[in-house]
């Protein structure tokens, strides 16, 4: 029987950590559009919000990237022009902006155990599961 972790083995883009607020690391699920936001902690105006369009590719373990500002994104130093395709394979280095200290992800495979979006990590199911449950504790869900 496959082991799920190693079959369900994602793509993510390491963010390369060298200024005094770290960025997150990007777990690519589906098609992805990054730029200037609070995830890429990107500020710098040259740098569009719809910067570059990733769309991962599991199977290959490449993700290919189309730049869509004006300004170019780098892929291990080559600039991309408006509309240029190229594909990150692993190991491989994306920068959304010219400033290539502050805005470099490195294309790496993601560790099995990475919590995904809304679901928890195998550890924590494992810890929950095994804490014994006392029958007056409820869980509260907030309401928006």
């Amino acid at each position: 029987q496959p082991s799920c972790s190693r079959a369900g083995r994602m793509l993510q883009l390491l963010a390369i950590r060298d200024t005094p607020t770290p960025r997150e690391n990007i777990l690519l699920l589906a098609h992805t559009v990054l730029g200037r936001s609070t995830l890429t902690r990107i500020r710098d105006v040259s740098c569009s919000r719809d910067q570059v369009e990733l769309i991962p590719n599991l199977a290959d373990k490449t993700v290919q990237v189309k730049q869509l500002g004006r300004n170019p994104s780098f892929v291990n130093d080559h600039p991309l022009s408006r509309g240029e395709v190229e594909v990150l394979r692993l190991g491989d280095v994306l920068s959304l902006t010219a400033d290539l200290l502050h805005s470099s992800y490195e294309l790496n495979l993601a560790p099995p155990n990475i919590k995904q979006p809304g679901q928890r990590t195998n550890d924590a199911v494992s810890a929950e599961a095994a804490a014994p449950r006392s029958p007056d504790v409820h869980r509260h869900q907030h309401r928006h």
